[in-house]
């Protein structure tokens, strides 16, 4: 990707971000108070959340689908059950429960965004040889130390088995901020939803599973993190905003 590719990348991701705001609260069964995970635990542990998911949307819905066992477990591997999955209920016409399906489609369009994003990320190509039980050079022995070379891998295909010798450092921002917020979400219901578009249109919704408890509570916490969601936006808008007048006010003088 050249540099004009990626300047056009960035403001289709500006406009995005800056068009469209969407606040989804959700209600959890427990909550602890430990530390974020690293985003290599966040991969790993969102890859297994939504493949067990998968299994007990299978298993709920009592349908004979069999899910394919991959070779090593990657996301590549878990969009194409998640596809496979799509078209087996297309072909059948099946119909699951509405929570179900639309926790499947949420899993689904992450996999499509993390492959649509082409994003690379480091690995150490003897990797499979440490992992195996080299864990050192005097274990290894002299003559069995291979210099540790490196490659890219994508992303969407890499080996999550292996994932302590991946390097994230340089993973895109907005692709480790949207993963991340996935994985908060977890595979949970929504309970509320807005969403506010660049015409000034508002939509609103609440699932009636969560219409038998405190509508109030819900309320007061779904607006709160509304007015949070609206400031943060402004700040951004108005930040953006004097950034390209001063790059234009560069180029024009």
């Amino acid at each position: 990707m050249n540099q004009r590719q990626r300047n056009k990348t960035w403001l289709g991701d500006i406009y995005d971000d800056l068009t469209n705001l969407e606040i989804n609260t959700i209600v959890k069964r427990e909550i602890n108070g430990s530390i974020p995970p690293e985003f290599d635990e966040v991969l790993r542990r969102l890859h297994d959340r939504y493949l067990a998911k998968l299994r007990r949307i299978i298993d709920n819905n009592r349908l004979d689908f069999k899910l394919e066992v991959a070779s090593h477990s990657s996301f590549k591997a878990l969009h194409k059950n998640l596809t496979d999955f799509q078209k087996y209920m297309a072909e059948k016409t099946i119909l699951i429960e509405d929570k179900d399906y639309s926790i499947f489609l949420r899993m689904l369009r992450l996999m499509e965004f993390i492959m649509d994003s082409q994003e690379e990320v480091l690995i150490r190509t003897n990797a499979s040889a440490i992992a195996s039980g080299r864990n050192s050079e005097k274990e290894a022995g002299e003559k069995d130390v291979v210099a540790p070379t490196q490659k890219n891998v994508r992303l969407y295909s890499m080996d999550l088995d292996q994932i302590i010798f991946y390097d994230f450092r340089k993973v895109n921002p907005r692709l480790k901020a949207r993963i991340r917020r996935m994985f908060d979400m977890n595979t949970e219901q929504i309970a509320m939803q807005t969403r506010f578009g660049i015409d000034g249109d508002v939509t609103s919704r609440i699932s009636e599973d969560f219409v038998s408890l405190d509508q109030k509570m819900l309320m007061d916490v779904h607006e709160l993190h509304t007015k949070l969601s609206i400031q943060y936006w402004k700040d951004l808008v108005s930040t953006v905003f004097d950034i390209v007048t001063r790059i234009f006010g560069k180029v024009f003088k």
